[in-house]
């Protein structure tokens, strides 16, 4: 089975020192990941932005991106990990963020 050490930190056993590592499966690492494998794009900024990479990493990280600001989550990991796609990306994301408020107004206007 492979093992992915996700870091070293001390686990407090019952009869034992302080001492551990905690690790997780690949499987279960990739049980985590919130996007399916061939998710599609519901904004047009991401969409051209998929068509433009052909990294599977860099297609997750933005539709990591799009799910976020559709639909913030409050846990830290995605809080990081949204502010370091930002910030690696932030010309898309003040795309996003823009794609995202007009379509907003546009239903707020609509639903008037």
């Amino acid at each position: 089975m492979n093992r992915v050490t996700l870091g070293v930190r001390p686990i407090r056993r019952a009869g034992h020192g302080m001492k551990g590592t905690h690790t997780m499966s690949r499987r279960n690492l990739a049980a985590i990941r919130p996007i399916a494998p061939g998710a599609l794009a519901c904004t047009e900024t991401i969409a051209r932005a998929l068509a433009g990479t052909h990294s599977h990493t860099a297609s997750e990280d933005y539709l990591f991106l799009e799910a976020w600001e559709r639909a913030a989550s409050q846990d830290l990991a995605s809080l990081l990990r949204a502010a370091q796609i930002r910030r690696a990306n932030p010309e898309l994301a003040a795309a996003l963020r823009a794609e995202l408020s007009r379509s907003a107004a546009a239903r707020a206007g609509a639903a008037r």
